[in-house]
């Protein structure tokens, strides 16, 4: 299959669509993706497909798993990103199912930043620039002073950059909190 580079013009497949995992601009698409809510999948290992060597962290984007608007959508991915992304007609590649143990869905990562007094503004800057900017990831910055009173349960991934405020903000019941919501998965 030809590559698709920043064109906006996407060749429909009848299973989905690869972006290899050495895409230079895998990230800012997988971004993108999350932030519209569209369904996608990683792989753990390398794998052939039509003939290609597709390595590991290739995203896999089924059409099983998202709507009918799934082309406009991704149409839009390769336009704002320049990703490479390359349809596939079958779930089978050689070695390895797309549907094996291999491929992972990928969540919604619901990440909050502990930010605010007490943290160090220069590295919440870098991590904040990184997810804001480069790879445009959704997220929150958590104040560190509402720490004890937030509900963690809303996010999958918790960042603490570096600072000198956490003993405080862990004093009390935060402390327990956080260690139940680590046990909670």
């Amino acid at each position: 299959w030809p590559e698709q580079r920043g064109t906006g013009e996407l060749k429909p497949a009848r299973y989905g669509y690869l972006i290899d995992g050495l895409d230079p601009d895998l990230y800012q698409a997988a971004g993108h993706m999350l932030r519209d809510r569209i369904g996608f999948s990683v792989s753990d290992t390398e794998f052939t497909q039509n003939d290609r060597l597709f390595h590991r962290g290739t995203l896999l984007i089924e059409k099983v798993n998202n709507d009918k608007t799934l082309d406009t959508r991704l149409q839009q991915v390769i336009k704002d990103t320049g990703v490479t992304m390359i349809p596939v007609d079958s779930g089978w590649a050689g070695e390895i199912g797309l549907g094996s143990r291999h491929i992972q869905f990928v969540r919604d990562p619901k990440i909050a930043i502990a930010g605010g007094e007490g943290v160090d503004s220069t590295s919440l800057g870098m991590i904040w620039f990184t997810l804001d900017r480069e790879v445009r990831i959704p997220h929150t910055i958590l104040p560190l002073q509402r720490l004890r009173a937030s509900d963690l349960s809303e996010y999958r991934v918790l960042v603490f950059p570096d600072g000198g405020g956490y003993a405080d903000a862990f004093s009390g019941g935060a402390l327990d909190k956080l260690k139940s919501w680590i046990r909670s998965g």
